[in-house]
């Protein structure tokens, strides 16, 4: 888990990549688990998309071995305000929900609606089951990672390795945008030095005053569905 948030790092400026479609009424395996331990004798066998002409859904196939009441928590990106239903089983019961507090990535606790989300535990049997995340697309929703446990504290996911992660590499870049011994950056673009980018007879004659800069930036993984 520790490597897996130390992967999820975002950092200042985002673009989106888009890896669908998902195709209406077919299946997508995200990646497939040897019994991954997710918490609480919890494991995930597989990590999926589902698309209808109506809504979309991940989805997360796992393994449990007691019966009994289990919280959840899901490790997820989107806006604020962003809520999804959580479904269980193909019995499309509706389990609770995931709302998303903030930008950028975050552990969100399932739970019921109110002036704060409240969280509420998910009876599960023994056995095979599936949690799906569903909304109304066309974006199908970005979340990475679950944890159970028989408690609110037992269920969380521990977001600090992701947290120290993302502040050492915004140190990093700070180092390098200031520090350079290139000299490639310096607090004020000198524009008498800049560059055409192309000839000037061309319609997008510009400036880069910024050519050769340092940045931050990140990617945004992206499943959308695709309808005929």
């Amino acid at each position: 888990m520790d490597r897996l948030l130390k992967q999820c790092c975002c950092f200042s400026i985002m673009a989106s990549v888009f890896l669908g479609p998902v195709y209406a009424g077919e299946r997508m395996i995200v990646k497939k688990y040897d019994k991954k331990e997710i918490g609480s004798g919890v494991y995930l066998n597989e990590i999926f998309n589902d698309a209808n002409e109506k809504e979309v859904s991940r989805g997360f196939r796992i393994s449990v071995t007691e019966t009994g009441e289990y919280y959840l928590s899901a490790w997820a990106q989107g806006l604020p305000g962003t809520s999804w239903n959580v479904i269980l089983d193909e019995s499309n019961s509706n389990v609770g929900y995931l709302e998303l507090m903030k930008n950028g990535w975050q552990v969100g606790i399932i739970g019921t609606p109110g002036s704060k989300l409240i969280p509420k535990a998910i009876r599960l049997s023994s056995g095979i089951h599936t949690i799906k995340f569903r909304d109304d697309g066309p974006g199908i929703p970005d979340v990475e990672l679950l944890k159970f446990g028989k408690d609110e504290e037992d269920a969380l996911i521990d977001e600090t390795p992701f947290r120290k992660n993302l502040e050492r590499i915004m140190m990093q870049s700070k180092d390098s945008a200031f520090n350079s011994n290139d000299n490639l950056v310096t607090s004020q673009p000198d524009y008498a030095d800049a560059q055409p980018l192309v000839e000037p007879d061309e319609p997008y004659y510009d400036y880069d005053p910024n050519y050769h800069k340092v940045f931050n930036y990140t990617f945004r993984r992206s499943f959308y569905l695709y309808l005929n």
